[in-house]
């Protein structure tokens, strides 16, 4: 995070998050791949630092350099910017910019893995899939009626953790 210009005491993070939890807050954290520096690496210590913290909710974004800000200059100056159709640069799935050890592809395959990563920890965390489906067949079948693509999101992470509790195990990671 230093070389983005960002500075994050990672034990006041995890106090704070500890002392949150402790009263029954429920948080949420966003998480952003790509600043100056990114290394497959440092995604990774991303990542294992998101599920450790264990937020309510979580979001996950590719880093976009908008212009004006540092980054952008940093990205320009770099020849790290991909596009200048500024209606790509939504940070959500597509890179506009990859970094100089981590390319566009493999920033929005490792968002994916991320996110995918993230559902297989909820599913785990809220008892596995089929334990709510059985304890409150009726509001699970409203909240997937209502929100049927985070349903299937969620089935498929949840599928995924129930299918590694088991002793199956699915080795994959982003590709490179």
């Amino acid at each position: 995070m230093d070389d983005s210009g960002k500075t994050l005491d990672l034990v006041v993070l995890r106090d704070m998050m500890a002392f949150t939890h402790s009263l029954g807050i429920r948080t949420h954290l966003t998480f952003s791949f790509g600043l100056i520096g990114e290394t497959k690496e440092s995604m990774q210590q991303t990542l294992d630092l998101a599920l450790e913290l264990d937020p309510y909710t979580i979001q996950f974004s590719i880093s976009t350099p908008f212009p004006g800000t540092r980054f952008y200059e940093y990205a320009k100056a770099k020849d790290l910017l991909l596009t200048r159709d500024f209606g790509a640069y939504d940070g959500m799935s597509r890179s506009v910019v990859r970094a100089e050890a981590v390319s566009a592809e493999e920033l929005e395959n490792y968002l994916a893995y991320a996110y995918a990563t993230w559902r297989r920890h909820e599913a785990r965390r809220r008892g596995g899939f089929v334990r709510r489906i059985l304890n409150d067949p009726a509001g699970s079948a409203r909240l997937a009626l209502k929100h049927p693509r985070r349903a299937m999101q969620y089935a498929v992470g949840a599928l995924a953790a129930e299918k590694k509790s088991a002793g199956v195990h699915d080795d994959r990671t982003p590709s490179a």
